[in-house]
């Protein structure tokens, strides 16, 4: 009751600010200070009954267009590099599209889209998975819970710290799931590899493993529309800063060399994006060395000319905070700006 009050809210508050010509100036205003946005989405599509999603990894298809149009009166949408190479828009903010994961339903839904509008995008790869049948840990976890009605008992066979098992009791369900996989995020890397091996192997999840992700195919067809850009998401979606800095250098480089031997980026700019947008200085000091061009993490932030270019800002952009165009609006229009730019 109380989620649905806080919604009902929002959504007032939307509207009246959609209904006010106060987000225009504020656009007019940013774009003679040279800033700009990066929004990152996961995918586009509607959750079906029998398959998970977290509730900040998709947005509906109608939703998604419905942000085009109103994004479009507000932002000139540009290109990543264009914004990384100084180039930005003094009559309208500029506006980047990214898209994480190489989901394959940004081919189905938000590519024709996009080629609708002439809207150019940056789709980042975890190379490892694209043209295969593999599924993210936190994925096979989820469909595994759906199976299992939602009993996390099973985990106590993989997870030895203490103070994780003892929440492993709570009684789990739909609408909490999301809790339940952060919490296994927060064991290492290599803990969370364990679990996806074994999940897949001995609940027979092998043969449901129907690809989410792009084929290779569809990915130099969209890279041919001169509108679809690649970037690097690693190779096997690490979270750098939970490995070696060995690993880390390795997940780097395979993936940004696999990027280039299929001719999907330039030497002269490829970008990238961390993994859960988790970085630190040593991370992008990595990153940088790796050949990369710039880096977006998820910090909700305008950007700027003096921002730094392995740290972009970037706002999120998922269904419950964006259903509707005046949700959009004031999505973006409550973003704040780096402390000390004005």
């Amino acid at each position: 009751m109380l989620n649905l009050l806080v919604r009902i809210i929002k959504q007032f508050r939307s509207i009246c600010y959609f209904s006010s010509a106060e987000f225009g100036k504020t656009c007019k205003k940013y774009a003679r200070k040279g800033r700009y946005l990066i929004l990152g989405y996961h995918r586009i599509r509607s959750p079906s009954p029998d398959q998970y999603m977290e509730p900040g990894m998709y947005v509906n298809p109608a939703s998604f267009r419905k942000q085009m149009e109103v994004i479009g009166k507000y932002f000139e949408i540009v290109s990543l590099e264009k914004v990384c190479k100084g180039s930005i828009c003094n009559e309208k903010p500029s506006c980047v599209l990214t898209f994480d994961d190489g989901w394959n339903d940004f081919y189905t839904n938000a590519y024709p889209v996009l080629k609708k509008y002439r809207y150019p995008a940056t789709v980042f790869l975890p190379t490892g998975y694209i043209g295969s049948n593999r599924m993210l840990w936190t994925d096979a976890l989820a469909r595994l819970m759906v199976k299992r009605k939602f009993d996390a008992g099973f985990l106590l066979d993989y997870v030895k710290d203490e103070s994780i098992r003892k929440k492993l009791n709570k009684k789990y369900n739909r609408s909490n799931l999301h809790d339940l996989i952060h919490l296994v995020k927060t064991y290492s890397i290599e803990h969370n590899q364990e679990i996806y091996r074994n999940i897949l192997m001995e609940n027979d999840l092998m043969n449901e493993c129907n690809s989410d992700f792009l084929t290779w195919e569809q990915i130099f067809e969209m890279k041919e529309s001169g509108l679809i850009h690649f970037g690097s998401h690693t190779s096997e979606h690490v979270i750098l800063t939970s490995v070696s800095v060995e690993r880390a250098r390795a997940e780097l480089h395979h993936s940004r060399e696999l990027l280039l031997n299929k001719k999907l980026v330039c030497s002269d700019f490829i970008p990238f994006c961390y993994p859960n947008g988790t970085n630190s200085k040593v991370v992008a000091e990595e990153v940088k060395s790796a050949g990369y061009s710039c880096a977006v993490t998820v910090r909700r932030r305008w950007n700027d000319l003096s921002t730094d270019i392995y740290g972009l800002n970037r706002i999120g952009m998922h269904q419950d905070v964006s259903f509707s165009p005046s949700m959009t609006v004031l999505r973006l229009g409550s973003t704040p700006v780096d402390n000390g730019s004005g």
